[in-house]
């Protein structure tokens, strides 16, 4: 079982880094890790609407930057992450998923179908605004998830909504693929000038946030 201490440990060591050394660069290793901590999220229902893009090519990752209001994390991490979700969600998204898990739990075909009709009422009784909105939500768990699987492992991260999700469909061609960009993930190593990396973690203590019933 993990100490809950290290967790914590790690979590006041980060901060949404505002500079990146360019020059630090994460092993591959490190980045699949980190992904791979992304895609074991939790989500609701277990459908995981969602992909993650990793861009790696300097002219492209320039060019976002212009669509992110020049926030130079976009170009300087080692890595920069866009979290997407599908355009859309449907009853054969859900068909598909149920196949996988009865394939993956050894359930013979029709054995989830109880799961697989409430899913697919679920799915049905949304309108496609409430069904992206819902697709969104279960996006940022995934973020919260790889910043804390990057905190553990001591590489500097920086979430970002500053950008035109639009813009960054066309730039990255993700219509091609059904998917519409949510939110975004530089990865890396902190700049020794970053000041933001001295300051001291302002959070609401535990009596303020939690509350008892």
């Amino acid at each position: 079982m993990l100490e809950i201490a290290p967790i914590q440990q790690a979590l006041n060591w980060r901060y949404a880094t505002k500079q990146f050394d360019p020059a630090g660069k994460l092993a591959e290793d490190d980045l699949a890790g980190l992904l791979d901590a992304a895609r074991l999220s939790a989500s609701s229902f277990g459908l995981q609407p969602w992909k993650f893009v990793v861009v790696r090519e300097p002219a492209l990752r320039a060019k976002l930057r212009g669509s992110a209001w020049n926030q130079p994390q976009v170009t300087d991490a080692s890595h920069l992450v866009v979290l997407c979700r599908p355009e859309t969600l449907t009853v054969d998204d859900v068909a598909r998923f149920i196949d996988r898990l009865e394939a993956e739990r050894g359930m013979k075909p029709g054995d989830a179908g109880p799961f697989k009709q409430m899913l697919s009422g679920f799915v049905e009784r949304l309108s496609d605004g409430e069904r992206k909105t819902w697709m969104d939500r279960q996006v940022y768990i995934a973020l919260g998830t790889l910043l804390t699987a990057a905190a553990l492992r001591g590489i500097d991260a920086c979430p970002m909504e500053g950008f035109d999700p639009g813009q960054f469909d066309e730039l990255l061609d993700l219509k091609r693929d059904g998917l519409h960009a949510v939110v975004l993930c530089a990865l890396g190593r902190r700049s020794a000038s970053d000041g933001y990396a001295r300051l001291k973690k302002v959070r609401y203590s535990a009596e303020e946030v939690v509350l008892n019933r």
